[in-house]
């Protein structure tokens, strides 16, 4: 980095210090809001009680929310395959994402004893020294968009190498990197591999930097399989009985009043139906049901039984999406709806469910492109067409079963991304040896 860009940097540095007050009193406020761990939101400070682990090869794994956590893990996963020398520091931002980390972690003994979560510090540029001094991870491997300068900038000065994985970005960062990168500020030449999740990033990254740009798949489209609790499973089904189910998975703020509308219509073809929402972020649980006020409903978090009278279910915990996925063979898929971006289909793909997305699925836009290509999704424009679709599900087996197999005629091809991109990290860093 030189001229203009070198000067940027050290702006931006100091401009972080400055600020470090303000962004401790940021901190406070999300942790009063319940947007901060109450126990470890100081880890966001790079204050730990974690010590690091000795004799191994440390690599330090960033994923920002739920969605890249899971494709995160895919590479974990192979990255502990492959040598039982490497050990994972693990970062996440969200509290979702940390729960679903932690029920990962304890629920294997192998994970238990060679990951560590903590939660990612501000990228500010003393505390970013402190944690990586404290750590002193071989690499850093970010996952996704997670582009933050001074870990980025300061890794290279301590000659830990850095890399980019499932890398995504959209036009409006594109834009603005290009701008920093006329004047100086190349930040994408300081990442030792870069591996994009489709090939409309791939080109677009190679506008950023001097280095190659690989593409091997998208993780996302190898997640592993969520687990089951069985004897929850069989509970729910027993309550549920022979009823004609709709699963709305992950949905946000504006889409439940549809889902609720859209039910209504619903119920005048299929007087069984049951409506099941699940929240993306379990917090909404009182907004949502306040939309139900005056409806039959119960919440999965009260322990609420599923009557022959209830008509929505809304499930507002984590960890429980085999549960419910397993229980139907098509869901509609929120964040979607709204200019949102969508959420990951494979998970649901997974469990032989055929899925229907809104229209604004930009955030996995190659992928939903690919399966839309494949007749292995359905995508709907409004709730005319999401009302449409589900009917035409709920009422013909074989249209749910024409899509579910074109599906997973897709997921066959995608089962050795991670593999690859571990290859390719061990031919730099030597991670057997």
């Amino acid at each position: 980095m030189k001229g203009a860009g070198k000067v940027l940097i050290i702006f931006y540095q100091a401009l972080s210090t400055i600020i470090l007050p303000i962004l401790f009193l940021y901190i406070l406020w999300r942790k009063i809001k319940s947007k901060e761990s109450s126990t470890r939101y100081l880890e966001r400070f790079a204050i730990t009680s974690q010590i690091p682990p000795q004799n191994c090869k440390l690599l330090w794994v960033h994923a920002v929310s739920v969605g890249e956590s899971n494709s995160a893990w895919v590479l974990i996963e192979e990255l502990l395959n492959f040598s039982e020398n490497i050990k994972i520091l693990f970062t996440s931002t969200s509290i979702t994402s940390a729960q679903i980390i932690h029920q990962k972690i304890t629920t294997n003994p192998i994970f238990e004893n060679r990951i560590i979560h903590q939660f990612l510090p501000v990228d500010s540029y003393f505390i970013v020294k402190k944690f990586l001094n404290h750590w002193r991870p071989r690499a850093c491997i970010f996952i996704e968009s997670e582009i933050w300068p001074n870990f980025i900038y300061c890794a290279r000065q301590k000659a830990i190498l850095s890399f980019l994985i499932n890398a995504r970005i959209s036009e409006k960062s594109l834009a603005k990197w290009q701008k920093l990168k006329k004047i100086g500020f190349n930040i994408f030449d300081f990442f030792s591999l870069i591996f994009s999740q489709s090939l409309v990033d791939k080109n677009n990254l190679e506008t950023l930097t001097q280095n190659s740009v690989f593409f091997e798949g998208n993780l996302k489209s190898q997640n592993a399989k969520i687990a089951v609790d069985f004897e929850e499973l069989a509970t729910i089904k027993n309550q549920i009985g022979n009823r004609k189910i709709w699963l709305c998975s992950s949905t946000h703020q504006g889409e439940e009043s549809i889902i609720i509308e859209t039910h209504h219509k619903l119920k005048q073809h299929f007087v069984d139906l049951i409506t099941i929402i699940i929240l993306r972020h379990p917090t909404r649980s009182e907004e949502v049901s306040k939309l139900l006020v005056g409806k039959n409903y119960g919440l999965r978090s009260k322990n609420d039984l599923i009557q022959k009278t209830t008509e929505f279910y809304v499930v507002d915990t984590l960890g429980e999406l085999g549960v419910f996925y397993s229980l139907t063979n098509f869901i509609f898929l929120g964040g979607s709806l709204m200019p949102i971006g969508g959420h990951n289909p494979i998970e649901a793909m997974q469990f032989n469910c055929a899925v229907i997305s809104g229209q604004f699925y930009q955030n996995n836009f190659e992928l939903y492109e690919n399966l839309r290509s494949q007749q292995a999704c359905i995508v709907v424009r409004n709730h005319n067409d999401l009302f449409d679709s589900v009917k035409n599900f709920l009422s013909d087996e074989s249209k749910v079963n024409f899509y579910n197999f074109n599906a997973q005629k897709y997921l066959s091809n995608k089962q050795s991304t991670a593999k690859h991109i571990v290859e390719a990290l061990d031919r730099i860093l030597l991670l057997k040896i």
